[in-house]
């Protein structure tokens, strides 16, 4: 009976750790029309990332998942039909585990009218810049000692 009750203690006293996140969810390959979060747990969990453009979220997908440091588990999951410069909101739950809502606006979508190219060209005697789109030429000379 002794042993019974020193068993039934030794089992109580172990450290059952629950699923954790190792690293919180956070962005990669931003684009207009897509991102990718990714996160790390310490194991392979049954996970999906929820998404959506209110802290409701309400779209969700089912990211891939592969060995990280040693136990631990990095996993990405792929947002794809987004507008560009729109506020997303988005969490991870791993396992049970789940994250708190995180945000994110996507790039603005790029047009030929609202973007320039600026270009520096140094030769010895002087120095050039160009506006290259709106065709506009400073020199500014420059004296050599």
């Amino acid at each position: 009976m002794k042993h019974l009750a020193v068993i039934i203690l030794f089992i109580l006293s172990l450290d059952v750790q629950a699923q954790q996140l190792l690293v919180n969810p956070y962005l990669q390959d931003a684009s207009p029309s897509s991102m990718t979060v990714m996160w790390e747990a310490d194991g392979q969990y049954a996970s999906f990332l929820e998404w959506g453009a209110t802290t409701s979220l309400g779209d969700s997908v089912t990211p891939s998942s592969e060995v990280g440091f040693i136990t631990s588990y990095v996993y990405t999951g792929s947002l794809t039909g987004l507008e560009g410069n729109t506020q997303y909101y988005y969490r991870v739950n791993c396992g049970g585990t789940v994250s708190s809502i995180y945000d994110f606006i996507t790039p603005a979508v790029q047009s030929e009218e609202e973007g320039f190219n600026l270009a520096a060209v140094i030769p010895i005697s002087f120095m050039r810049w160009c506006i290259v789109e709106s065709l506009i030429i400073f020199r500014i000379p420059m004296v050599l000692q």
